[in-house]
């Protein structure tokens, strides 16, 4: 069986169904994915962050961060009030 890139792989997945998936089998997504998620605004998220009252992302290199889903669907499950419908 012939080993791929995983760049090459990606391009066969349109981006918005494609979440950075880790050896652990962890799912990260980006701000644009966290934004439709929790149908909050870019500045909500960081100002929420800033307060401590929304979970950190995670750094990969120098560019990028993504969010852990897991930890934003525990977030979203405690705070179900508060998530603009």
């Amino acid at each position: 069986m012939k080993k791929h890139k995983v760049a090459s792989l990606t391009r066969l997945i349109p981006a918005q169904l494609n979440p950075v998936t880790l050896q652990d089998e962890s799912i990260y997504l980006t701000i644009t994915e966290v934004m439709e998620k929790t149908r909050l605004s870019r500045s909500s998220i960081y100002r929420r962050m800033k307060e401590g009252n929304f979970p950190n992302p995670t750094r990969f290199g120098s560019k990028s961060i993504r969010w852990s889903q897991k930890d934003l669907i525990t977030w979203l499950n405690s705070h179900k009030q508060e998530v603009p419908t």
